[in-house]
């Protein structure tokens, strides 16, 4: 099951899907459509200066080699992919699966 909707997030509009099975969020995407390069560089920047006040980035080197840019942050519930992709921001948040393959209950980024 899957509810999206529109909102305003640091003053851009966007669309954000949640994604449920068995009655439990499983993600949440952020999907942003910022047309200006530009723009979508100084909209980045600003949601990675969010997310890294709260989460750890991971792998740095590889998120520097992804054209358009991809930055993945994790705490120990969450995992976050920031995407700059076809003139669209993408945030995905999900949980992180623990050793037992059940999963964590994630945290909204924003």
């Amino acid at each position: 099951t899957m509810l999206v909707y529109q909102a305003e997030i640091l003053e851009t509009p966007c669309y954000i899907h949640y994604v449920f099975q068995d009655d439990k969020l499983i993600q949440g995407i952020y999907v942003f459509n910022e047309e200006g390069d530009i723009s979508r560089v100084v909209l980045f920047r600003k949601i990675r200066e969010m997310v890294s006040n709260k989460y750890d980035e991971q792998n740095k080197d590889m998120n520097k080699l992804m054209y358009g840019h991809v930055e993945v942050y994790v705490n120990k519930t969450t995992e976050i992919t920031i995407v700059n992709k076809d003139k669209k921001i993408f945030v995905t948040y999900e949980p992180i699966k623990n050793t037992d393959n059940s999963s964590s209950k994630g945290e909204n980024p924003f």
